[in-house]
């Protein structure tokens, strides 16, 4: 009996001494990092830096750029709800934009400035101050109620434009060949395969896009400085914001000043004394004290769903479409009876097809179970993209969205003279039947196997034509004059009747109200995004400066076209897809 008890004490004894442990480690934690703030300080200026990619949905991007960013990826979700909750907020005194580059797309810079618009409702003030500035950054910042200029900087306004790569130089030097098959004549993914320069329908394509966004641009910018937009083209032509004194002098901003000077006018906006220092509370910050969204304590639901990135098959990681994970968010959604309808907002330039047919079909199950599906484009609905959302009761686009590009292609390599004349390497085979050894890059394409991919590739763009007039009620006929892998901005795509309604996500979703026929509800929005369990170690091993270097090397733009490309060719399937990002300076 006394061993028993010598051994329950020693027992409670080393529990006692774990719990006081853990307990003495969390106090630590906890002192460590203090007492977390839940509201800004009191005559705070946010401080608004868009120099990272911006995601839908805060977090949701490719797990390789996110351990290695030097940010956060705070969402565009979350960046317009905390630029309304600022106008609102007595302890927000204004906002400073110090914003040189804007890395994103079009449409997410257009739905930024609307909210900025908004903010200036408040009346409280909206600054800009940059060294330089892009020409995405000097469009953002031009909303702003003073735009100041470093004296040494420049606003570099040089017009819209697109460059593109090509590879079939050095395919014939390596002795790679490129076996491509497409449908559609705009569809121009395949391109830098097959040619040296851009075809006559993708330079049609292409210019009559970037006419519409740069009309969209000038009409921006021209309302908020109050510039002819005659005089915007004259100052684009000239390229007068390369010099400061000109690009004051044509009225492209309100001052030239040094930082110092700004930080002045800044601190005598909000009554500061000289030698008292400004309160800037960065975007990641302040997104910490947005309230809880609940629109009502109903139980009525609807679900944003949000489908951002490649479509690719038989993954499930951040910021890309597969069926996998798009699978098990839907069923989430079907299981739960208080969700009335769902909104899909897309940013996406496509993908896989196969994958993209089996999302469409979820899309058609929601409906069938009278749950109303709602559209809402964002930078890209292209392709895949559009695909995955042509049976929405309604599509809902950005004006500058790029959409469209109904169309399919599919490549297959050969690398036998590559491995042969450079390597030394031959390969033989023996088969019972002409297919028995089929699609392999080491054996350069049969007929019979070049006959297939071609059939299988027309099999699913004629596929694709036909989810199209079904999901926007028109002919056949009708869609192969807007098809053919053609690119449109959102306002053509509504006047084609490939979408339905210029407009935001919030407009999405008081569609998707009114189609349910409910006037209060919660948001709900899928996926559900965890941290990536890597990036706080990334963080404390390295110093802010070499995460900035890691996140600057992948975010360079001859990566980014390699890892594009690469996809490219290791894709197994045909592939409904835009062939490019394209990047905004």
């Amino acid at each position: 009996m006394r061993g028993f008890f010598k051994a329950l004490f020693a027992s409670c004894l080393g529990t006692i001494l774990a719990l006081g442990f853990v307990f003495l480690l969390a106090f630590s934690i906890i002192s460590t990092l203090g007492v977390k703030k839940d509201k800004a300080d009191p005559k705070s200026v946010l401080l608004l830096n868009f120099n990272e990619f911006i995601p839908e949905k805060t977090g949701n991007v490719r797990e390789e750029f996110f351990v290695f960013s030097s940010g956060d990826f705070i969402g565009l979700d979350k960046i317009t709800r905390a630029i309304q909750f600022a106008a609102e907020d007595p302890n927000i005194e204004g906002i400073s934009i110090q914003t040189p580059i804007f890395s994103s797309g079009q449409a997410t810079l257009q739905t930024i400035r609307k909210s900025l618009e908004d903010f200036k409702k408040s009346g409280k003030f909206i600054y800009a101050y940059n060294d330089f500035y892009t020409q995405g950054a000097y469009w953002l910042s031009s909303v702003a109620d003073s735009v100041f200029l470093n004296p040494n900087g420049m606003v570099d306004m040089r017009g819209m434009g697109v460059s593109l790569m090509y590879f079939t130089g050095l395919l014939e030097k390596t002795g790679i060949e490129m076996n491509v098959f497409y449908a559609g004549k705009f569809k121009s993914a395949t391109e830098p395969f097959r040619r040296s320069d851009i075809s006559p329908e993708n330079k049609e394509q292409l210019k009559e896009f970037l006419d519409n966004l740069e009309m969209g641009m000038l009409a921006d910018i021209s309302q908020s400085r109050d510039l002819e937009i005659s005089a915007l083209k004259d100052i684009i032509r000239d390229y007068t914001g390369g010099q400061s004194e000109s690009a004051l002098t044509a009225g492209l901003i309100d001052e030239l000043i040094y930082s110092s000077e700004y930080q002045d006018k800044v601190k005598r906006s909000i009554g500061l004394g000289e030698n008292k220092k400004i309160n800037y509370i960065k975007l990641p910050q302040y997104v910490d004290f947005l309230p809880l969204q609940l629109k009502s304590n109903t139980k009525d639901r609807i679900a944003i769903v949000y489908a951002e990135g490649e479509i690719v098959m038989g993954e499930s990681k951040k910021g890309i479409i597969s069926e996998t994970r798009y699978e098990r968010v839907f069923d989430r959604v079907k299981k739960d009876k208080n969700v009335k309808a769902v909104v899909l907002r897309v940013n996406s330039p496509g993908g896989n097809s196969l994958v993209s047919d089996n999302i469409h079909s979820m899309i058609e199950d929601l409906k069938s179970r009278n749950i109303p599906v709602i559209a809402s484009f964002g930078d890209y609905a292209a392709s895949g993209g559009y695909y995955i959302s042509v049976g929405a009761d309604t599509i809902v686009t950005e004006a500058n969205t790029l959409t469209g590009s109904i169309g399919v292609f599919s490549i297959f390599p050969y690398f036998g003279n590559m491995l042969s004349d450079k390597l030394g390497i031959t390969f033989d085979t023996v088969k019972t039947a002409p297919m028995a050894v089929s699609f392999d890059p080491s054996y350069k394409l049969s007929d019979q196997e070049a006959r297939y991919l071609q059939m299988s590739t027309d099999n699913i763009y004629r596929t694709f034509v036909k989810r199209v007039s079904d999901g926007r009620s028109m002919s056949v006929e009708e869609v192969e004059e807007v098809a053919q892998g053609r690119i449109w901005s959102g306002t053509r795509a509504v006047e084609l009747g490939l979408a339905d309604v210029i407009g935001s996500l919030d407009d999405a979703v008081l569609i998707a109200a009114e189609k349910a026929g409910i006037n209060e509800y919660r948001i709900v929005e899928y996926p559900f995004i965890k941290e990536h369990p890597f990036k706080a170690i990334i963080e404390n091993l390295l110093s802010e400066e070499d995460q900035v270097k890691l996140a600057g090397r992948l975010s360079n733009p001859f990566v980014i076209k390699y890892m594009e490309l690469i996809k490219i060719i290791e894709s197994r399937q045909p592939q409904a897809r835009f062939p490019y990002i394209l990047t905004w300076n």
